[in-house]
């Protein structure tokens, strides 16, 4: 089978999947991160989607048209976004094929490894590479081997990160939205004498530090 268009559009992912470092699926909309960024007009082929579903597959991603990436990146991984040229072809590898209705009713697209291993189905840093870049998707049926699993290291599976401007990034394996409100994020303490503790937020401390993600008590 030759290669074929399967989708067009800002490339983009649900944050489930840097949430919980799966990376496994892709999704593209019709504006970026920043919405004065630009737009794209988004056709998926559902028909052809439909009939690889389930089947060994090559995606691969051709750029068309840059800006700037709106994303942080992933604090855990350290990985920030680069922005690539027009004219770019990223290899997104080979998985098996899977859809599934992302947040605004359009194909969330799936490249499974063979293993179904619990996180990084994708390499990260091609999908930093990519995001919020106006792209075509290209898939081919095929015979080669399933990908090889990233050299990346996953360091934590749940946690937070600062990011140094009152927020946080948080990373966990836990069902999200669902138990949000039952984590509690560890705030820094540090033992000034014997019988004085400094407390600091975990929205204060500066961008880097690390916080431990805790289900609250009684929840």
């Amino acid at each position: 089978m030759s290669k074929q268009i399967l989708a067009k559009g800002i490339f983009g992912w649900d944050g489930t999947e840097r949430r919980t470092s799966r990376y496994g699926s892709i999704h593209l909309s019709d504006t970026p991160f920043n919405p004065k960024a630009g737009s794209a007009v988004v056709k998926y082929d559902k028909a052809l989607l439909k009939r690889l579903e389930g089947k060994r597959v090559r995606l691969t991603v051709e750029v068309v048209e840059v800006r700037d990436s709106g994303h942080l990146g992933d604090a855990f991984l350290k990985i920030v976004p680069q922005r690539p040229k027009v004219g770019d072809i990223v290899d997104l590898g080979v998985g098996e094929l899977g859809s599934l209705p992302g947040w605004d009713g359009k194909p969330d697209i799936f490249l499974a490894p063979k293993d179904r291993a619990k996180d990084l189905w994708i390499d990260p840093r091609k999908l930093y590479r990519l995001h919020d870049q106006t792209v075509i998707v290209y898939v081919e049926e095929t015979t080669d081997p399933f990908s090889k699993r990233t050299n990346l290291r996953n360091p934590v599976d749940e946690g937070a990160i600062s990011n140094g401007d009152g927020t946080l990034q948080v990373r966990t394996k836990r069902d999200w939205p669902k138990e949000a409100a039952s984590l509690v994020i560890v705030p820094q303490v540090e033992r000034i004498s014997d019988d004085t503790l400094l407390v600091t937020h975990a929205g204060s401390t500066p961008k880097g530090t690390r916080h431990k993600l805790v289900k609250r008590s009684g929840s």
